[in-house]
């Protein structure tokens, strides 16, 4: 499979495995049973967001997150994919028995879209959360990304992590780079449509990044993969109360052509060297949102306090006291003779000649761990939310991508996202148009 030239997010093909296909002739039940894992997982998320009264229908998102709203935007980040894929049902559930009928592309089309779905949603909810405030994110990602030795022999605390910022971080202009064919979304049958995808809006209405989930890959290191979390502005030519809304996606890529990897480099690098604060213990709520169980644990006290410090999602928050920290005093000292900037950034870790030994006569080569260098600390001038672009694009604005050979667009085929909102939702697994290959998910609101 040809690669594609390196882009921002480092999208590449996806091929599907042989043992994939042979798993999806067994039909729909071989895999109903993982979706309506996932919408029960987002179901709950869509619960607790609505029971934290920070994410209200018809209201603007809010423009600052706490840990706790990590649940609720892992849950917007699939909901719009979510009802597509049981919009397949009717499709996979039925595979042609005619090998070279055209209807073959349709249905292993829909096979591939919902796999992918499926890897990327089990990613993102095995992912063990993480969180930093914007200001320490926006710092730490403009820090100088470890060496790639440092990056290779790196150990993740678990084996996959996703981490969260406290608000979006932009993604500017420069990054858009990817070609102009990926802005459409294609049909089951290849040919584009008239609707935007995920990219497309991105590039269309302004937006940016919300959070990364990366895995540790055999051996130690990072792997290949990564999920990008986006988020895009509110798009005005929506009606109704969802005008006020962001619109949520996944983007999968590959880190190797991935012109952002820097970022996901300085992520991994603050997870796996920085001290964080665990969740004291889960917050136990009933199984069913729906029960009068539930209504009753989300008005109590115990929730009110400790669900926005993120104990509902078990969400670890970076422990700025127990960090090793560079001396504030120290630095701001510094910065008034260098004209550093005091802003909160990650010092990398490295390697330094120590003396040891009686009377210091030796030397022995020690690691330094990662740094955090003035945290919490006020900036010079206002913090600007954006995603760091890399050095090359900073200097002169990347040249589009050429497509080459057609992308598989099924990852990023996502529905107008005006069809579907997951404060309000109810998407029932059982429930498909006969037509899904042409129709928008068709969902029931409340």
């Amino acid at each position: 499979m040809m690669r594609l030239p390196p882009t921002a997010f480092g999208i590449q093909p996806r091929a599907l495995g042989d043992e994939d296909l042979v798993a999806a002739h067994a039909g729909w039940a071989g895999m109903v049973a993982q979706i309506q894992s996932r919408y029960d997982a987002v179901k709950r998320d869509a619960a607790i967001a609505v029971a934290s009264g920070r994410w209200r229908l018809g209201h603007p998102d809010p423009d600052v997150y706490v840990p706790g709203d990590v649940v609720a935007l892992r849950g917007f980040a699939v909901v719009a994919e979510l009802a597509r894929i049981v919009s397949y049902q009717r499709i996979i559930a039925d595979p042609p028995a005619d090998r070279n009928e055209p209807d073959i592309e349709i249905w292993h089309n829909a096979v591939s879209h919902t796999l992918a779905f499926l890897a990327d949603t089990n990613a993102l909810y095995e992912a063990v959360p993480h969180f930093l405030d914007a200001e320490v994110a926006v710092g730490i990602l403009a820090s100088r990304p470890p060496d790639p030795d440092d990056v290779a022999e790196l150990r993740l605390p678990y084996p996959r992590i996703s981490v969260w910022f406290g608000r979006v971080l932009e993604v500017g202009p420069e990054l858009h780079d990817w070609p102009d064919a990926w802005d459409r979304v294609p049909d089951l049958s290849g040919r584009p449509t008239a609707n935007r995808s995920a990219l497309g809006d991105l590039r269309a209405l302004g937006g940016g990044i919300e959070g990364v989930v990366l895995s540790e890959a055999p051996g130690g290191g990072l792997s290949e993969e990564i999920l990008w979390l986006v988020s895009i502005n509110p798009d005005p030519s929506r009606s109704g109360p969802v005008a006020l809304d962001r619109y949520r996606a996944t983007v999968w890529g590959r880190l190797s052509s991935a012109r952002l990897a820097h970022v996901a480099h300085n992520l991994a690098a603050t997870v796996a060297w920085a001290e964080w604060h665990e969740p004291d213990r889960d917050l136990k709520l009933p199984a069913d949102p729906n029960s009068r169980d539930w209504r009753k644990a989300v008005r109590r006290g115990e929730f009110r306090r400790r669900e926005p410090r993120g104990a509902a999602g078990a969400v670890r928050v970076l422990d700025v006291a127990r960090t090793p920290v560079a001396d504030r005093v120290v630095n701001e000292r510094r910065s008034a003779a260098t004209h550093a900037s005091p802003v909160t950034h990650l010092r990398r870790a490295h390697w330094r000649h120590q003396r040891v030994g009686a009377g210091l006569a030796e030397r022995r080569l020690v690691r330094v761990p990662a740094t955090v260098v003035n945290p919490g600390t006020a900036p010079l001038a206002p913090v600007v939310y954006q995603i760091p672009a890399p050095d090359d694009a900073r200097a002169t604005p990347a040249e589009r991508a050429e497509p080459g050979d057609p992308l598989d667009l099924r990852r990023i085929d996502l529905p107008d996202p005006s069809v579907v909102d997951l404060r309000e939702v109810e998407i029932g697994v059982s429930a498909s148009s006969p037509n899904a290959s042409h129709q928008q998910p068709e969902v029931s609101l409340p």
